[in-house]
């Protein structure tokens, strides 16, 4: 059903991009920006019980385009690619240690509508709601402990998330190229099946800070 939804909204977003601009649109109406991304994934677990998971900030690149549709408010689709590494270690007795490490990589798809807090100056600076969807690949699992080593592969479920962004443009000379910054958060959750059947649930959260460039037209 929520999937369903989610293909409605898709549609109706993909509507919107091929209504006309209004005539209070500046000249350029269309913006495709491509990043870089530095992320920071932020993961704990939903069970309280369950340890606390330490993250890795890894690196990934987000492809956007905006429509605008008036002077104020633009409608954006995005796709985004990254890696995320962690895991967690427990101290037992005797010294020994126990560690675990999940490695996974995720593609996203958002929808967001941006409102421009500054749409008459050179430097566009814009705040939204962000709509995503998470594709998680496989989650690669190691759990190490005394001189025991065990790797196994599994497949992290999708999910939906809410989230905010903000970004800014600023323009690189008189054309229509321009230095593009956003920073994004993502609400989501990755759900695993373990072999035994049990499953588990990791809140996924991820900031993405972003940097690249932008082009009007």
């Amino acid at each position: 059903m929520l999937r369903n939804q989610t293909l409605k909204l898709f549609f109706i977003l993909f509507a919107f991009l091929a209504l006309p601009a209004s005539a209070a649109d500046p000249g350029d109406k269309w913006t495709l920006r491509l990043s870089g991304l530095w992320v920071d994934p932020s993961v704990e677990f939903e069970d309280d019980e369950s340890p606390d998971l330490d993250s890795e900030t890894d690196f990934g690149v987000s492809l956007t385009l905006e429509r605008r549709i008036s002077r104020r408010f633009g409608i954006e689709l995005g796709a985004l690619h990254a890696d995320s590494t962690f895991g967690y270690e427990v101290d037992l007795l005797e010294d020994d240690t126990f560690l675990a490490r999940y490695d996974t990589d995720f593609n996203l798809f958002t929808a967001g509508l941006n409102f421009h807090l500054t749409p008459d100056r050179s430097t566009d600076i814009y705040i939204g709601p962000v709509f995503a969807y998470t594709d998680f690949g496989d989650v690669t699992i190691q759990n190490v402990f005394r001189d025991s080593f065990i790797l196994a592969e599994l497949r992290g479920s999708d999910d939906f998330g809410l989230g905010a962004q903000i970004g800014a443009d600023l323009p690189l000379g008189d054309g229509a190229w321009q230095l593009s910054l956003s920073a994004r958060y993502i609400d989501s959750s990755l759900g695993l099946t373990l072999n035994n059947g049990s499953e588990t649930k990791i809140d996924f959260a991820p900031l993405m800070l972003g940097a690249g460039i932008g082009f009007r037209f």
